[in-house]
């Protein structure tokens, strides 16, 4: 994502989530108009508990891929997330119950870049992979996933 496209998602995200008015514009933003809102958005979507025992106890599984060239919202969010995660519970039991994938060179949502797109290698950059399939191995066949992941195109391979 980028120019043009990026305005229209943090112009929606103003318009629809923050003051929930379709005409407003987002070129009138002032964070500080809008503080009560924006913390009540932060505790819904925000990742800001690192505690994660009761969705370990339970049996959760998580996995977390970060797309490094991600210009929708930053990378080094998810990382610090987890870094925050295992700082509070330790490695030993993250890794039992959570996976952190970091992807370079893909942007946000993308499923990988096709040779010749800008930003990618001449080969092309893939991004596909069943996450749904990896979680549901690990859940109910306790196969956890490999530390390093082949991205695909549709198709998942392990290292």
């Amino acid at each position: 994502m980028g120019g043009g496209r990026s305005y229209s998602v943090g112009g929606s995200l103003v318009r629809y989530f923050v003051t929930k008015d379709a005409q407003y514009n987002p070129l009138d933003f002032k964070a500080e108009d809008h503080k009560a809102r924006l913390q009540q958005l932060s505790q819904w979507m925000d990742m800001t508990d690192p505690d994660l025992s009761a969705f370990r106890a339970r049996g959760g599984k998580l996995i977390m891929r970060e797309n490094l060239s991600d210009k929708g919202n930053s990378p080094q969010t998810g990382i610090d997330y987890y870094d925050a995660v295992v700082a509070k519970m330790g490695q030993e039991k993250v890794d039992q119950f959570f996976m952190a994938y970091a992807v370079p060179g893909l942007p946000h949502t993308s499923a990988g870049l096709p040779a010749g797109s800008a930003n990618a290698p001449s080969y092309g950059t893939p991004g596909a992979i069943d996450f749904i399939g990896l979680l549901d191995d690990w859940v109910e066949k306790d196969k956890r996933p490999a530390n390093d992941l082949l991205l695909t195109e549709g198709v998942q391979n392990f290292v």
